[in-house]
């Protein structure tokens, strides 16, 4: 049996994402998910970077890179912690295992060999445990970069790393607390107003065209992104703010549950035909 993939079935379950031009659209809005995660990171790079370099290390950029590795997928708080303290834990335990091969002093082939199995632990672990990962990729980072050759101070470099990721560690918290800290409940009312207003244009669309013309198809594909993103936002909202959340979430569950049904609806229709 083959598969069926679904950017060719125009019907198929889930529906194809909405194009770039869409999502970009969609997403230059104050309230908007991706908004919001762009003014976190930029507040807290900025921030990182500035208190990374009065520390004295020579190496500010690990703040800024670790405050942005935390905060780019925009985790909502609860996330957003869980992926902090594994990214402190496993740079802290990155650091003994770098200290060991430091020790070894592996060179020409061995050191390949030793940088192959450290990058097969972060494929293997990066999606599973970010704390292992880090593990992993902390030696690979500071092997790559050349810590401990031509002399260089070991002990400067790992203790470098260490208050650098801190640092991006608690600026990447104090972000998710304090920059824009009831965002998620904007973006909850937005994106449900996206969902009521695409639900609406749609139905009124039915009665025109038939449920499988290529403009019905389009608003069909455009409401089943909206209605995931309203998911994902009642989600957060559910992290970040569970008296508030438990307070809406069943009209958002039934607004949800009315735009699937219409999809639903749809997709029962005959071809060519009209609702």
């Amino acid at each position: 049996m083959g598969t069926t993939d679904p950017e060719a079935d125009a019907q198929g379950i889930p529906l194809a994402r909405p194009t770039i031009r869409y999502r970009l659209l969609r997403s230059l809005n104050w309230d908007s998910h991706a908004t919001v995660t762009s003014v976190r990171v930029a507040c807290a790079v900025v921030v990182a970077g500035i208190l990374g370099g009065l520390s004295g290390s020579d190496h500010p950029h690990w703040a800024i890179l670790t405050a942005l590795i935390i905060l780019q997928a925009g985790p909502d708080r609860v996330h957003g912690r869980v992926r902090a303290i594994h990214r402190l834990v496993g740079t802290a335990a990155g650091l003994v295992v770098f200290a060991a091969l430091i020790q070894l002093s592996p060179n020409g082939f061995a050191l390949v060999l030793v940088l192959a199995v450290l990058q097969f632990g972060v494929e293997l672990f990066i999606t599973r445990n970010y704390s292992v990962a880090a593990i992993f990729f902390t030696p690979v980072a500071l092997l790559a970069g050349g810590a401990g050759a031509n002399g260089q101070a070991v002990g400067a470099v790992m203790r470098d790393r260490l208050v650098e990721t801190a640092i991006g560690v608690i600026i990447a918290l104090l972000a998710l607390r304090f920059v824009l800290p009831r965002a998620h409940r904007r973006t909850f009312t937005w994106t449900e107003h996206r969902v009521r207003t695409g639900t609406t244009v749609l139905r009124e669309r039915l009665r025109e065209a038939a449920a499988d013309a290529p403009p019905i198809l389009e608003l069909r594909r455009d409401l089943q992104f909206d209605l995931i993103g309203a998911m994902r936002a009642g989600i957060d909202s559910t992290h970040n703010d569970p008296h508030w959340a438990q307070q809406v979430w069943p009209p958002h569950a039934e607004l949800l549950h009315a735009g699937y049904d219409l999809l639903a609806a749809c997709r029962a229709v005959p071809p060519g035909a009209k609702m």
